[in-house]
């Protein structure tokens, strides 16, 4: 596997568990590269959620090497992912990006060898925006829930895949 897996969790350590769980569970994640992203709070209110997903993130294993980017001051989900997004792409050219509330099955990575970038998103429109702004073009988008090799969204049991590749400078 030679595209990292982007991680972008907020204040929800149970769903970031999930999440962590699922990827270990697919054979190709001892041989995968995990980025951590963890946005800081918006409010006090969210403090102790991102407190305790910051711990979680420190015991995380099972993967060829994991880094976390501890965000210091909020970004928000939009600009936290594109932000991550941009920095992970302009330095290995493939990404996977998963949300801290997509829990990948234990076929997850047979999706990727169908294309070399892939990114999973339920709020299409905003991914849509996001990735004109990291330079990726939508190849295809397919339908959720996935049977064999996908991701659910744990709200609605749906979830959109998005495959796209790195426009041309």
């Amino acid at each position: 596997m030679n595209a990292p897996i982007a991680l972008f969790a907020y204040n929800r350590p149970q769903h970031l568990q999930q999440v962590i769980n699922g990827l270990a569970k697919n054979k190709e994640a001892k041989s995968s590269d995990l980025i951590i992203y963890s946005d800081a709070p918006r409010i006090a209110d969210d403090e102790s959620g991102v407190t305790d997903v910051r711990k979680l993130i420190k015991s995380v294993i099972g993967f060829r090497s994991i880094k976390t980017v501890y965000i210091k001051k909020n970004l928000g989900v939009a600009n936290s992912i594109i932000s991550g997004v941009t920095q992970v792409v302009n330095k290995f050219k493939t990404i996977i990006v998963l949300e801290d509330d997509t829990v990948p099955s234990p076929f997850f990575f047979a999706i990727y060898e169908r294309s070399p970038l892939l990114c999973t998103a339920y709020k299409l429109d905003f991914i849509k925006k996001s990735y004109r702004q990291t330079g990726l073009e939508i190849q295809s988008i397919e339908k959720g829930p996935w049977r064999k090799g996908g991701v659910v969204n744990q709200y609605d049991n749906s979830q959109d895949v998005i495959v796209a590749k790195r426009l041309k400078s």
